[in-house]
């Protein structure tokens, strides 16, 4: 609908998510390589969602940042996204809600206990 791929939408949702970043930020929190989210940027600046500045102590640091018709499109992402959610999970969403909920915790713990299981071997 906005003409944006997945990836591009991932971008905008972490910097909404996180505030004004740095191309590397955005990148480790993603796990992409910094070339590919510099260049994912530069588009998304031509078209107009987001604005790029230069580190003012370190030029080669690029800090991305929201532009309004950014906030705009995440913000209509995320209603769209609650919108499908809540269709999906019926008559009772809080019931589902919570199972949901609980399976992942439960989920967490497992992959808690494997992770420490692994650094003890």
């Amino acid at each position: 609908a906005y003409g944006l791929s997945a990836m591009q939408i991932r971008i905008l949702m972490e910097i909404g998510e996180n505030g004004n970043l740095t191309v590397g930020a955005i990148a480790n929190n993603i796990m992409l390589a910094g070339t590919n989210i510099s260049t994912m940027c530069k588009k998304l600046e031509l078209l107009g969602f987001v604005k790029r500045t230069r580190d003012g102590q370190d030029e080669r640091i690029v800090r991305i940042e929201l532009t309004e018709m950014g906030m705009k499109v995440i913000r209509a992402i995320d209603q769209s996204f609650e919108s499908k959610i809540k269709e999906a999970l019926g008559e009772d969403p809080e019931t589902s809600y919570k199972a949901i909920s609980s399976a992942m915790e439960l989920l967490n713990d497992l992959l808690n206990q494997l992770a420490e299981q692994k650094g003890e071997e």
